[in-house]
């Protein structure tokens, strides 16, 4: 089967009209170096190719978290077409011996069942990373030029797509030891762990060291502070004081950076309440980069915050075509789901995240409530208690108790969760309280995560155990007074 896709191309790219574009899929680099840890080079370097080709007009570029679930080198690449709707396969291998790294690239045409390009690299450690640069640029241009056909003669670049690539390609370091440590922080901070993700933030500390100057490692370090904070393992206000400075520090040196502007749109929807900016900031981003699925997940979960949940619904489908095995996607479709009261539907897709992402944080508890509204006790107990994140636990559990009319095990988890998460999650606080139906204390939680800008008071809008609030005549003036 053959596989294209449609998609408007931005005003920069000299047309308003529908364009059929090159599809591709860049597989994990296979390690044949028989050291485990080198795994972080082989994954890297597929990563960096995924990321700068997602920013070339005119190629619709599969996302890292669907096309690293293919790691199989035996893997069938008419499976991956299959399964990612693309026509072409960017496949890797890497091997180190005698003191330099090996790399084999070959594009593999899926309705052909061949390859159409490949090429061999040797390299040194402190120049391993060129080849990102060669590689992007050659499979610009054989797509380009042969297309999802493969068909004529392999092209030279041209230099225009040698410019593209170079520009995609800004925000990174010189420094070969700096992009190591970079590449081991990315590699740490796709398990969404907190241990791993205190690593990754140091080795993101040791790469600025080296190179003051290296764009997306700044980029990269305010995200993995957000994540810190966002997730209540370090202080909240801590947490969101670092991950600003390091945003700002990226924008400072590349003002362009997509990777940058997208953290940006974070703070100003979470933090500032700047809705309608975080959503201009979001339609420049996917100008920019068409392919970037990100920006559409996050458009979504802005238009879900804003209550626009069928608008959310339809771009995360949009993500999912780009990204089709996200499981961060999947967890957001789920939350507008249950909140329209698609229950059956919103379960299926917390199923399909956790078959992604087993310990994905919160999406148990989550899970948990769809299950409790469909009258399911069991299942949703079964569910929170086994929700990896204590506060997302803590409260999910508590909510399940009280509905069942345990109390005095509802008030004991309650005052777990107070006395552990007061600072860091008092919308979850106040979530226990609205499911019992004590809406003065809901309410003074509410405004102490108001106060505290926290992110998961975003959430409540909509959510179904929040309706008790939601019916108080103080509700709207809280909507009000509170930006949100």
């Amino acid at each position: 089967m053959r596989y294209t896709h449609r998609m408007m191309l931005s005003p920069s790219s000299g047309t308003g009209t529908d364009a059929i574009v090159a599809s591709i899929a860049v597989l994990p680099f296979v390690n044949h170096g028989g050291d485990a840890d080198d795994e972080y080079l082989s994954d890297g370097l597929a990563d960096e190719l995924q990321q700068v080709l997602a920013k070339i007009q005119g190629l619709r570029v599969c996302a890292r978290s669907s096309s690293f679930h293919f790691r199989r080198p035996d893997i069938d690449p008419a499976e991956v077409g299959s399964a990612l709707k693309v026509a072409s396969v960017l496949r890797g291998d890497v091997r180190k011996s005698g003191g330099q790294w090996s790399i084999s690239v070959r594009l593999v045409n899926v309705a052909l069942g061949r390859e159409t390009w490949s090429r061999s690299y040797r390299r040194p450690p402190d120049d391993v990373f060129a080849v990102v640069e060669l590689i992007a640029t050659a499979v610009v241009a054989e797509l380009r030029t042969r297309g999802n056909d493969g068909v004529g003669s392999s092209p030279e670049p041209s230099a225009q797509v040698r410019a593209e690539v170079a520009n995609a390609l800004r925000g990174r370091s010189g420094n070969a030891e700096a992009r190591r440590l970079y590449l081991r922080a990315r590699h740490l901070l796709e398990h969404f762990d907190r241990e791993d993700t205190a690593t990754a933030i140091g080795h993101l500390e040791r790469a600025l060291d080296l190179d003051p100057e290296f764009a997306l490692a700044w980029a990269q370090l305010g995200e993995a502070c957000y994540r810190q904070a966002g997730y209540g393992w370090v202080p909240l206000q801590k947490g969101r004081r670092r991950a600003r400075e390091a945003r700002e520090r990226a924008l400072a040196i590349e003002p362009d950076l997509i990777e940058g502007h997208l953290a940006v749109a974070a703070a100003l929807h979470y933090d500032e309440r700047d809705h309608e900016g975080a959503e201009s900031l979001l339609r420049k981003v996917m100008e920019q980069a068409p392919g970037d699925a990100r920006a559409l997940r996050f458009s979504g979960v802005i238009a879900m915050h804003a209550g626009r949940l069928e608008e959310a619904i339809g771009l995360y489908h949009r993500a999912l075509e780009l990204d089709p095995l996200s499981a961060r996607t999947q967890h957001s479709l789920a939350w507008s789901l249950h909140c329209l009261g698609r229950h059956v539907e919103a379960v299926a897709a917390y199923r399909k995240a956790l078959e992604l992402v087993p310990n994905m944080t919160g999406t148990r508890a989550l899970l948990s409530i769809v299950l409790l509204d469909l009258g399911r006790g069991d299942e949703a107990r079964a569910e929170a208690e086994a929700e990896p994140n204590e506060a997302m636990r803590l409260y999910a559990v508590a909510c399940i108790e009280w509905t069942y009319g345990h109390g005095a095990e509802a008030d004991a988890l309650l005052d777990r969760l107070i006395e552990r998460f007061a600072d860091d999650a008092p919308s979850q606080i106040a979530g226990v309280y609205a499911t019992r139906g004590d809406l003065d204390q809901a309410f003074e939680w509410l405004e102490r995560a108001h106060a505290i800008r926290d992110p998961g008071l975003l959430e409540l809008r909509n959510f179904p155990n929040f309706r008790p609030v939601r019916s108080d005549p103080r509700w709207g003036a809280f909507l009000r007074r509170t930006g949100l």
